[in-house]
C-alpha cells in the first residue's frame, strides 16, 4: 500500500485514520514543475494525527544524495520496529504500514561495513522486521504482506534500466503493466508456505479483508461505496477461492478499461460507438497487442451492462472533489529554498488554494480548479 505525502494538508496520510506517518519524496529532478525549483522540494516528513509536520534529514542548501537515502531507510526501519514493539504489547489488533526505500538504497554499492549477512543484500537486511515478529511471539497471529509498487515510470524507461516484461504499460496507465503488482503474504498456520494464488485481488480488498480478520467490520462506513470485497476465504482456503472476478480501471479520473475474468475491454473516448471498443483475452494476449475480432463480439453487451451499472452507482455516490491547498502549509520547519519555491508557485498559479493537486504517470501536475480565476 502507498500514500502520497508532502503536498497539501487535505491529502496527508495522517489527515485520515493513520495515527502517525513518515514518508519521503524522492527523485526530485523528475517531478519539478519548473526547472528552477531544483532541490527545494520537501524531502521526508514526519507527523502524528492532530499535530504538525516536520522535515528532517536535510539542512538548508543541502542536496539529497545516496548516503541520505540510506540514512532515511535506516531511520524508517528503526521507527517501524519501535512501532511494532509498542503495538505488540497492546491487547488489540493493529495495522502497521511500512514503506521502506530499499530499491533506492540498493542502487549504490554497499560498503563491506554495512553488510549484515553473507550475501550483503539490503533486501535480506530488510527481513529484520519479520524476525522481530518471531522474537515478539506474535508471528502466528500476524499477517505480513509485502507488495510491489505499480510501474515502471514512463519518464524513466529510457535511462533507468526499467523495462516492461510480460505485461505492457507504465505507472498510471490502464494497461496490465500499469497496475499489476506482485505480493507475498505470510500467516503461519493459515496460509500454506510456498502456495500460489492466481485469483484477482484489488488493493481496496485489503481494507475489507483486514477489517474482517481483525473483527472490525462495524468500522467500515455505510454512507459511501466501499470498493473492497472480503477476500478472507482466499487467504484461508487458497487458490480459486477469491471473491472478485472484475475490476474497473481508471487513468487519473477517466474510466479507461474494465476486466471481467480473462476478458478486458478498453473503453473508447466520448462520442465513439462502444461497439468499436477493443477487447482482449488476457490469457492469450497478456500484453494487449492483438484485439479480438469475431471472438470478442459476444462480450459487447455484458461489458456495456457493467459500464451502465457502474455509472449509475457513481451517479448515486459521486466522486469526492479533488483536494486543494497550499503545498507544505503544515510543515513547521520549512527550508528557505522551499519558501522561495512557493513564491514561484504562487506567481505561476496565483492562490494555491484554488489549485487542484494531483499525481499522474508523467509526474506531478497542478491545474486550476473549475471556476477559479
Amino acid at each position: 500500500m502507498k500514500a502520497h505525502v508532502g503536498l497539501s494538508a487535505a491529502i496527508l496520510a495522517c489527515t485520515g485514520n493513520l495515527v502517525a506517518a513518515r514518508g519521503i519524496q524522492h527523485d526530485t529532478e523528475h517531478y519539478v514543475l519548473l526547472s528552477h525549483y531544483g532541490e527545494a522540494w520537501v524531502t521526508q516528513v514526519e507527523g502524528e494525527k492532530g499535530g504538525t509536520l516536520t522535515e528532517w534529514g536535510i539542512e538548508p542548501g543541502e542536496r539529497p544524495d545516496m548516503e541520505m537515502y540510506m540514512e532515511v531507510n535506516q531511520r524508517f526501519q528503526e521507527q517501524a520496529l519501535d512501532s511494532l514493539r509498542a503495538m505488540a504489547t497492546q491487547d488489540k489488533p493493529f495495522f502497521l504500514n511500512y514503506w521502506p526505500q530499499i530499491p533506492a538504497a540498493i542502487l549504490a554499492a554497499i560498503p563491506d561495513n554495512r553488510c549484515l549477512n553473507a550475501n550483503c543484500g539490503r533486501w535480506a537486511n530488510g527481513m529484520t522486521l519479520l524476525d522481530e515478529t518471531d522474537a515478539l511471539g506474535i508471528a502466528d497471529n500476524t499477517i505480513v504482506m509485502v507488495m510491489g509498487d505499480n510501474g515502471p515510470m514512463k519518464q524513466e524507461i529510457s535511462d533507468s534500466g526499467y523495462s516492461e516484461w510480460l505485461f505492457r504499460g507504465t505507472k498510471g496507465s490502464a494497461l496490465e503493466g500499469g497496475h499489476r503488482v506482485g505480493a507475498f503474504l505470510r500467516w503461519p498456520g493459515v496460509i500454506e508456505a510456498g502456495s500460489i494464488a492466481g485469483d484477482m485481488v484489488f488493493v481496496g480488498d485489503l481494507y475489507t479483508t483486514f477489517a474482517r480478520i481483525a473483527g472490525n467490520m462495524v468500522g467500515i462506513p455505510t454512507d459511501r461505496v466501499v470498493d473492497g470485497v472480503d477476500q478472507t476465504a482466499l487467504l484461508v482456503n487458497g487458490d480459486t477461492h477469491g471473491r472478485r472476478d472484475y475490476i474497473h480501471l481508471y487513468e487519473v479520473d477517466k474510466l479507461a478499461a474494465t476486466v471481467k475474468q480473462n476478458m478486458k475491454i478498453r473503453w473508447p473516448g466520448p462520442g465513439v460507438n462502444p461497439s468499436l471498443a477493443k477487447v482482449y483475452n488476457l490469457y492469450w494476449d497478456p500484453r494487449e497487442e492483438h484485439p479480438l475480432k469475431r471472438e470478442g463480439v459476444w462480450t459487447g453487451t455484458p461489458f456495456s451492462r457493467m459500464l451502465t451499472q457502474h455509472l449509475r452507482l457513481k451517479d448515486k455516490f459521486p466522486d469526492r472533489k479533488p483536494a486543494t491547498g497550499m503545498p507544505y502549509e503544515d510543515v513547521e520547519n520549512i527550508r528557505p529554498e522551499t519558501v522561495e519555491m512557493l513564491k514561484l508557485w504562487q506567481q505561476t498559479y496565483g492562490d494555491a488554494r484554488d489549485v487542484i493537486l494531483g499525481v499522474e504517470s508523467a509526474g506531478n501536475r497542478a491545474v486550476p480548479r473549475e471556476g477559479a480565476v
